[in-house]
């Protein structure tokens, strides 16, 4: 059987997303039918927003003892949940024996110019969406900041804090009138997993790598779950 790769630990909270789901959007009838997947929850990799502000260590030597573990683990594909971490994509890319998807590229082509980016500062200083869509939207400086301490929040587990912040400021930008939102940090896709009250058309780049992820496997979508 064919293997999958994660290289997670940014956070754990978004790797444990990642992995719930690719397992409940699997149409499966017992554990067999279900992919072999290989997670290495490496929390000791750098932040990476930090090291592309120029004020940490640099993530690619962790990034790549992962992709070590994964490569000898005879994995067929790899995927990495973490947006910003996808700043190194080329150099994993061409280090890896398997192959890896690019979440950000398949994320950016299904949005417009009417789509806002909600990430890191690291994301959007880095342009790593916008070098593969330059029409997607960026919010303001105060929002960014507020949109920090919202993923911080998520990774300190203060979750409820966090989704009042986030709640406010989509509420905000949806009186802007702006379309869609791309949930461009893993840990907002966590959030939004776990209070999906939050009112907006987001775009998941986890749900769009996940529907990658089933095709590539040949395995069904669940009709529900």
């Amino acid at each position: 059987m064919k293997k999958l790769g994660i290289i997670g630990g940014m956070g754990p909270l978004a790797t444990i997303t990642l992995y719930n789901k690719i397992v409940l959007k699997t149409k499966a009838g017992n554990d067999q039918e279900h992919i072999h997947t290989i997670i290495d929850s490496n929390t000791e990799i750098p932040d990476r927003t930090s090291f592309i502000l120029g004020n940490g260590d640099d993530p690619l030597p962790q990034l790549k003892n992962s992709m070590d573990m994964l490569n000898d683990a005879g994995v067929d594909l790899i995927v990495m949940p973490c947006n910003t971490a996808h700043y190194f994509y080329n150099d994993l890319e061409s280090y890896s024996k398997a192959p890896m998807l690019n979440m950000i590229k398949m994320t950016a082509d299904k949005s417009d110019s009417n789509t806002c980016l909600l990430a890191t500062k690291g994301t959007y200083d880095a342009e790593i969406y916008q070098r593969y869509n330059d029409d997607i939207i960026i919010p303001d400086d105060d929002t960014i900041k507020r949109l920090m301490i919202v993923i911080y929040e998520v990774k300190s587990n203060n979750r409820i804090k966090a989704y009042e912040i986030f709640k406010e400021i989509i509420s905000e930008l949806n009186d802007k009138g702006y379309g869609k939102f791309i949930l461009g940090c893993t840990e907002l896709s966590a959030l939004y997993d776990i209070y999906p009250d939050i009112e907006g058309k987001f775009i998941d780049p986890m749900d769009v790598m996940v529907d990658e992820i089933l095709m590539l496997f040949n395995k069904e979508k669940a009709t529900s779950f």
